[in-house]
């Protein structure tokens, strides 16, 4: 049984030597990597926050928040923003930095496995499923997990498990991101 319903797009990306794939619809557009300023007191894979178009947009460190080793940046590296919807039905953009982007991909229902079960706490309760594109696999990543539970209830954390920054000052009073 394949765990998407009708042929479907996603966008490739590289973090080490793995191919992931994010569902099309979900991505807004992909960025040039910029530096952007940590935030004290968050998890680990929180970067930072960046304005876009006038919007505060969390960026997650997609490489820490799987488990992989952090690596230095290089001109490849990327911020592919997404659309998430929020528990009040509302979408937000989120900010995930990648190695590199690669191309999109059509899927049709009979080239996606469900995801391996492991009885692992490891990146793999991100998988939605297994892409089969020749004789390569592309890890499909279900980005409402990814996004949920950044940094599991380290400082800064929601009671509900996501990120919660409140970026009251004055110039920008009662802003609260939740990621």
């Amino acid at each position: 049984m394949s765990v998407i319903a009708k042929p479907t797009q996603f966008l490739t990306f590289n973090l080490a030597s793995e191919t992931y794939a994010l569902p099309i619809l979900q991505v807004r557009e992909v960025l040039e990597y910029r530096d952007i300023p940590r935030i004290p007191n968050v998890p680990a894979a929180m970067v930072g926050v960046l304005r876009l178009r006038g919007e505060v947009v969390p960026v997650m460190d997609l490489r820490t928040r799987i488990g992989l080793p952090p690596v230095e940046r290089t001109v490849a590296t990327c911020i592919i923003i997404v659309e998430i919807r929020d528990t009040d039905g509302r979408t937000s953009p989120r900010g995930l930095v990648a190695d590199s982007v690669r191309e999109v991909l059509a899927l049709d229902p009979s080239q996606v496995e469900p995801p391996p079960k492991t009885n692992t706490s490891s990146g793999d309760r991100f998988i939605l499923g297994l892409g089969k594109s020749g004789s390569q696999f592309v890890i499909l990543l279900d980005v409402g997990k990814v996004m949920d539970q950044c940094g599991g209830g380290a400082p800064g954390t929601s009671a509900g498990g996501g990120l919660a920054l409140d970026m009251g000052n004055d110039m920008n009073e009662g802003v609260t991101l939740v990621m």
